[in-house]
């Protein structure tokens, strides 16, 4: 098969745009007016998708419950691979996105309306393991896991954006959200794990943290060191004692934290084993 090689590769709808076509979205379509839409993004590392199996389950799962109607799985395996073959670069970025397509005015959906699918995958330039950042707690509030399934990655990040936004305000990277209740969730598009006393603690999902598959990679991976991690309800006391912090994310695999509110973190020599076995896992020739 002949490769069309582009800097930036899309699929979008029903085929792959050619280089330099420009890719348009309705503007009636309920993923822009709405953010009626769900998406996966994951890394690509030397033309090979990782995790994708993993990130593809939770995509299909979140379709089905916004009920949007996508392209089975083995469909979507195919094209995501052939975009991370078209794609040239070592280090990409992988984002699926599926919106309800148009729709008339007012919030019920139009029937009949066929799914917009997307598949694009771009250069990525962040660094997997970064320099450490300093951290504080979001002033804004996760809602309950009541309110929407968390396992879903939905279209409508405004309150995500305005937390980044605070985030840089205060020359952070990253930030503590927590609950209505004052509960650890996450990070700000991220999960979290605590090292204090010895033990390696990550929110319970209760709290409303999304099930991340980099999250449950890690959760396997501390297994392996013999430092397995416990869920637990975790409050802003336990971040004051803690010896390390660290963020987990598909682009950002791990993203430690230098100071929680001014307070320097020690960190963990545990994170520097964990990182060497991420980098084992994710960045070899083959992706799963």
């Amino acid at each position: 098969m002949s490769l069309v090689v582009t800097a930036d590769v899309v699929y979008l709808a029903s085929r792959f745009l050619s280089e330099g076509e420009p890719a348009r979205v309705s503007l009636f379509d309920r993923g822009y007016l709405l953010g009626d839409s769900v998406f996966a993004s994951l890394r690509v590392v030397d033309g090979s998708p990782f995790a994708l199996s993993m990130h593809l389950a939770r995509f299909m799962a979140a379709a089905a419950g916004m009920g949007l109607d996508v392209p089975p799985v083995e469909e979507l395996d195919r094209i995501a691979r052939e975009a991370c073959a078209r794609f040239v670069g070592a280090s990409g970025y992988m984002r699926i996105t599926a919106s309800r397509g148009e729709g008339g005015p007012g919030l019920a959906p139009t029937e009949g309306v066929p799914a917009c699918l997307s598949v694009v995958v771009r250069a990525l330039t962040m660094a997997p393991f970064p320099s450490p950042t300093p951290v504080y707690v979001c002033s804004l509030r996760h809602p309950p896991a009541a309110c929407l399934d968390p396992s879903w990655k939905v279209g409508s990040y405004a309150a995500r954006v305005a937390m980044r936004r605070e985030a840089e305000a205060r020359e952070a990277r990253e930030a503590i959200v927590l609950g209505v209740d004052g509960e650890v969730v996450s990070g700000i598009a991220s999960n979290l794990f605590v090292l204090t006393r010895g033990a390696v603690l990550t929110p319970r999902l209760e709290s409303g943290c999304r099930p991340g598959v980099t999250r449950e990679v890690c959760l396997g991976l501390l297994d392996g060191l013999g430092a397995p991690a416990s869920e637990a309800r975790l409050t802003r006391v336990d971040l004051e004692s803690a010896d390390a912090i660290v963020f987990t994310s598909s682009l950002l695999p791990l993203l430690r934290a230098s100071h929680f509110e001014g307070r320097a973190l020690a960190g963990s020599p545990l994170l520097d084993d964990l990182a060497t076995a991420y980098a084992r896992a994710a960045f070899r020739a083959e992706g799963s």
